[in-house]
């Protein structure tokens, strides 16, 4: 599956899960306009990831140069009427801007592109009926190498490289690191926070469609003997490698393949059967 923090496109493309316990295996993200467990055009959060590699073109300003006139930004921004974010504008910076971790406001829509984060920052996790969330940093650098000025942050590119965020780095082992109505969920090389999408459901062993739509403390993992055999994914445990806890007497699995695993993730694992 792939995952949701803030806004982004529809899922259909993936992430790989190369890095986790299933090589070669995928999964899939509720996207800005689709529901995470049907892929029906609902919900408003969410975002698909891509390879920094493919280097997309950037329309429109370029956030990573900030090269719009004085007193205004360049930012992530969609057309009226839809959901995801599909353009780069220049927008005014407000007279006093919110800061990076800061309670911000969008006028508008919340892909107006129109906030209160000062240059370098946009509003994310939004909430569709205050219209408020938080400031967070826009990648730095360049489309081939972007860095992000907080060391604890992650920069995530999506939307056809429209979306460059700086998404708050977090331990899936650590039930409620990422707070109220968010859950930590993978990227391929790390875990960041993204909005909770399971709507009801994503309980242990619930079939799900999206990384972000199992309980803390689950992942969306390829489907296995205790889900629908043919369902896209199934809820299953993370465990912690130093002491492992799973249950139905399944293995901890390394989440990342040998010697592979960041500096601050070695001891992640998924209660699953590897893959032969």
């Amino acid at each position: 599956p792939t995952t949701a923090p803030g806004s982004g496109s529809a899922p259909g493309s993936s992430t790989s899960a190369d890095s986790g316990p299933t090589p070669g295996s995928t999964v899939t993200t509720a996207g800005p306009g689709d529901d995470a467990s049907t892929g029906d055009e609902s919900s408003s959060t969410g975002f698909n990831f891509v390879d920094p590699d493919q280097q997309p073109p950037i329309d429109g300003c370029d956030q990573f140069a900030q090269d719009c006139p004085e007193g205004e930004k360049c930012t992530p921004a969609g057309f009226e009427n839809e959901a995801g974010w599909s353009v780069t504008r220049c927008v005014p910076v407000a007279p006093e801007p919110a800061t990076l971790g800061e309670p911000c406001t969008v006028e508008g829509a919340a892909n107006s592109g129109m906030d209160n984060c000062d240059i370098g920052t946009m509003c994310w996790s939004i909430d569709p009926d205050t219209l408020q969330g938080e400031c967070v940093g826009l990648c730095e650098g360049d489309i081939a190498d972007p860095t992000c000025a907080d060391p604890n942050a992650e920069c995530i590119i999506s939307s056809e490289a429209i979306l460059t965020l700086c998404i708050p780095q977090c331990d899936p082992l650590q039930i409620g690191a990422c707070g109220d109505d968010q859950l930590c969920v993978p990227t391929g090389s790390g875990f960041v926070c993204a909005p909770d999408e399971s709507q009801g459901g994503g309980a242990l062993w619930d079939d799900c469609a999206f990384i972000n739509a199992c309980d803390d403390g689950l992942l969306c993992a390829p489907t296995s003997a205790f889900c629908d055999p043919d369902a896209e994914g199934c809820c299953t445990p993370y465990c912690d490698l130093t002491s492992p806890s799973c249950p139905e007497g399944l293995p901890c699995t390394p989440f990342f393949p040998e010697d592979g695993a960041p500096p601050a993730f070695e001891d992640v694992g998924v209660c699953i059967v590897p893959a032969p």
